[in-house]
């Protein structure tokens, strides 16, 4: 007899080994082997509830819920003959154990009840550590967000606290999840990251598995389908080895998400036709409802409502028998709501989007709050309330960019250019009362435009094709209009420009180039981590600009910030202006003074023109930013300063390194992320947009539009800019002034403006401005241009991209190519 007690022994010491290591199917087997030398009445009964117990825990490792339950029910009657202390532990770990399977099956209050009910004596720290981890995934599965993010920030630092690699791992994954919810999508994939790192040093297959699935999410979702689908076959091949079928399923489901947004229409429909029997088979509520949710978004797209519609409401059904409350239920309500607007049905879905709104608001959920955002933007614009639709949109753009969902951003976009579009093709509905089809059709081309580039950074090409075509078509009806027009001479021609909201960025940052777009995103990164920044550019691109957009956006963004021109503190005044002083400490000090690091605790102190510095005042500062406290003068007590320093320069100074003149130490502790902001000559497509945001800021009405000259816009594109945005703004405001509210024109500009020629494109009066043969209009654009394609794209005002397909229609395959074009 003990010899058979020593084995059971033996098999629950391998099976805790393999569950521990992420062997679960191993695992399993080992309890297996306990329980069934369990049966003689001679065991003791504190090494049956043991087994009983371990046994559910591998049954709920490798998805047999059921099974893990029914090895609970029966350890629950034997543990109240044990004693105080071991039946107290033992209940604890089984309490565990029911609220983990409750919380798989999507039964996320009853996981909290069985939580609840669990006793807190003999706890140990790695099951409190457990206990506040389900906690809180059950509360963001709820949808408590504060409450969830509260138990999980408790949960990691007692998994440090512990040295629990394995816990903290767990704890990780479910803080990457609430920062993608934030819409923090870069500090998400960075939690999944190291989460995966630390189980791939602890061989801790399950952790590795769950990290790598959380970040193809994160990928998929920011339109990066290549890596995303990397990551989840590597997720789905661990799961599948190691027995978690739960896992496996999430994987299929992510693969065919991935398969989804890539136009991958039939693959994506038998990866969720996988995940569905493998859900239906083990019980798995909560993903048979998204398999569902995920086949009606294909069967949407693809034209079939009616089928696309029950697979929603089945769904739904399945989702609110599990978990009325939970996120699955809000998010198939959402789409569900979308295909009844798109089918014209917009009285039965405007309620619930709008409580979705509230909803999403409430939670902080930016990706959702942007995509029922263009849910009622297109209701509206269906509801004949284009102006309405039309601010629907532009929340809807400014949430999801805010958010860095660039994907969902790209969709929204195309979304808005297609309804314009429809406006245009004579749908009245859809046009404000004092719109023309021109005004439209400038909207929709843009809005095509930014979509096309978004998709175009990422690995979407059957999204960037459907958007260059929506950009062609809102062109092409460009193009038609302007030849039903009057010919007007160039010199005479004057346009109307007002700002669009696809050039606004966030607030008052504007612009449309790719090398900007590229800066945002370095910003919003930026601004999701707190390590100092360096930022580099020209005099006048903005250096401030963009060190208050990265604090605005920053979790400092109701705090103070202080910005300082280092060049202008003299350097005996060095301490005093950034330490603060004492009442007599010197000459003059008559009053106490609060110091910049002070007046800046808590929020950003923003350090322009940081090279100026010199090497003395560099090392003073290093020493605040390594010890983070400072001194004042006359004072010899130290004050903690919590602040993030931000520090801007228009020199080179990687060269000052090299020449000694500043501190290697001090250039990397500012230096942590580096931002450059380009010239304005380098991203000429922002000058429009900068001129029209400028000028219409200044004038009054609801609807600012300012009337110029096309020959001095053109002016203003040619020069080179030198000054920069400060150069051109300042241009701007002497123009307005001579022109009292009338039209700019091209005499009001300054003589240096007005002779400018930018190299490699023409003068304005070399174009052909009324060529109807669009081969021939082709063929003289790029000779005018000197074979320069990008040129010859601005000077038709399209892109580069489209410039190459209308070459290649046009049969011109060898001006695509690069060969030489023949004069025509």
């Amino acid at each position: 007899m003990q010899d058979r007690n020593e084995t059971i022994e033996k098999h629950l010491a391998h099976a805790e080994s393999s569950y521990r290591r992420g062997a679960y199917r191993d695992a399993r087997d080992c309890a297996r082997l306990a329980l069934d030398l369990c049966g003689g009445a001679d065991v003791p009964r504190e090494l049956q509830c043991r087994t009983l117990v371990l046994s559910a825990k591998g049954a709920y490792c490798t998805g047999a819920f059921e099974e893990s339950l029914a090895h609970l029910d029966a350890a629950r009657s034997l543990i109240g003959e044990l004693t105080r202390e071991r039946g107290a532990a033992l209940a604890g770990e089984a309490a565990v154990v029911r609220a983990n399977v409750l919380r798989r099956q999507g039964r996320f209050a009853d996981a909290l009840d069985a939580l609840a009910a669990a006793p807190d004596d003999g706890v140990d720290p790695a099951a409190l550590v457990e206990r506040l981890l389900i906690e809180g995934a059950c509360r963001f599965y709820l949808n408590d967000l504060p409450r969830a993010e509260d138990r999980l920030e408790a949960a990691l630092g007692l998994s440090i606290h512990f040295n629990d690699a394995r816990m903290k791992s767990r704890v990780l994954v479910m803080l990457g999840l609430v920062a993608q919810i934030k819409g923090h999508h870069e500090a998400a994939h960075e939690y999944f990251e190291r989460a995966g790192e630390i189980c791939r040093g602890i061989a801790d297959y399950y952790g590795e598995a769950a990290a790598a699935l959380n970040a193809s999410i994160a990928l998929y979702r920011r339109g990066y389908f290549t890596r995303a689908a990397e990551s989840a076959e590597r997720a789905r091949a661990i799961f599948e080895n190691i027995g978690w079928s739960l896992g496996a399923c999430r994987a299929t489901l992510s693969l065919g998400n991935v398969a989804k947004y890539r136009g991958e229409d039939l693959r994506a429909l038998r990866r969720y036709r996988e995940a569905r029997r493998i859900a239906g088979r083990l019980g798995f509520a909560r993903e048979r409802a998204l398999a569902l949710e995920f086949t009606g978004d294909v069967l949407a797209s693809r034209g079939r409502h009616v089928a696309a519609e029950r697979c929603y409401g089945e769904a739904l059904r399945l989702a609110e028998a599990s978990a009325p409350e939970g996120d699955v239920v809000v998010e198939i309500n959402r789409r569900l709501r979308e295909l009844l607007v798109s089918l014209g049905r917009v009285d039965a879905a405007l309620p619930f989007l709008r409580r979705a709104l509230r909803f999403s608001q409430r939670l902080g959920d930016r990706l959702e709050e942007g995509a029922v955002l263009r849910g009622l933007a297109k209701a509206s614009f269906l509801l004949g309330a284009p102006e309405r639709g039309r601010n629907l949109f532009v929340r809807a753009i400014d949430t999801l960019r805010s958010a860095g969902c660039d994907f969902e951003l790209a969709r929204t976009h195309a979304a808005f250019a297609e309804i314009l579009l429809g406006a245009a093709d004579g749908r009245p509905e859809a046009r404000g009362e004092e719109e023309s089809d021109g005004s439209v059709l400038d909207e929709a081309w843009r809005n095509a435009v930014e979509a096309a580039h978004l998709f175009g950074g990422m690995d979407a090409e059957s999204w960037k094709v459907a958007a260059e075509r929506l950009a062609m078509n809102a062109a092409a009806g460009r193009e038609r209009r302007a030849a039903a027009a009057p010919a007007v001479p160039i010199a005479s021609r004057v346009i109307e420009i007002r700002p669009s909201p696809g050039m606004y960025l966030c607030g008052g940052f504007v612009a449309i180039s790719v090398s900007m777009l590229e800066a945002w995103k370095q910003i919003r990164f930026a601004a999701a981590f707190d390590r100092p920044i360096l930022v580099t550019g020209e005099t006048g691109t903005g250096k401030e600009l963009v060190a208050r957009l990265i604090h605005d956006l920053s979790e400092r963004g109701e705090r103070p910030f202080v910005a300082l021109n280092c060049a202008a503190v003299p350097d005996h005044l060095f301490e005093s202006e950034f330490f603060g002083h004492r009442r007599g400490s010197f000459t003059g000090a008559l009053l106490d003074r609060v110091g910049l690091f002070e007046s800046a605790c808590g929020g950003t102190l923003f350090l322009d023109e940081v090279g100026e510095l010199t090497p003395l005042q560099q090392v003073k500062l290093l020493r605040v930013l390594q010890e983070e406290k400072i001194r004042r003068l006359g004072e010899n007590v130290e004050r903690p300063v919590n602040v993030r320093i931000i520090s801007a320069t228009n020199q080179d100074l990687e060269e000052k390194l090299s020449n000694q003149s500043f501190r290697k130490d001090f250039f990397y502790r500012i230096n942590a992320e580096h931002i450059h902001v380009p010239p304005l000559r380098d991203r000429r497509e922002d000058i429009v947009p900068l001129a029209a945001h400028f000028l219409a800021s200044e004038s009054s009405g609801p609807k600012p539009v300012v009337k110029v000259e096309l020959a001095a816009l053109r002016s203003l594109q040619r020069y080179a800019w030198p000054g920069n945005v400060r150069e051109l703004m300042a241009v701007l405001e002497r123009a307005r002034h001579i022109a009292s509210g009338g039209v700019i024109a091209v005499d009001m500009l300054p003589e240096r403006i007005k002779t400018a020629s930018c190299a490699g494109e023409p003068a304005p009066n070399a174009r052909c401005e009324r060529v109807a043969d669009p081969v021939e209009r082709l063929r003289r654009a790029l000779e005018a241009c000197g074979g320069n394609k990008s040129a010859a794209a601005r000077w038709l005002g399209i892109s580069r991209g489209t410039l190459y397909k209308e070459l290649r229609r046009c049969g011109l395959r060898d001006l695509a190519n690069g060969r030489a074009c023949a004069s025509g």
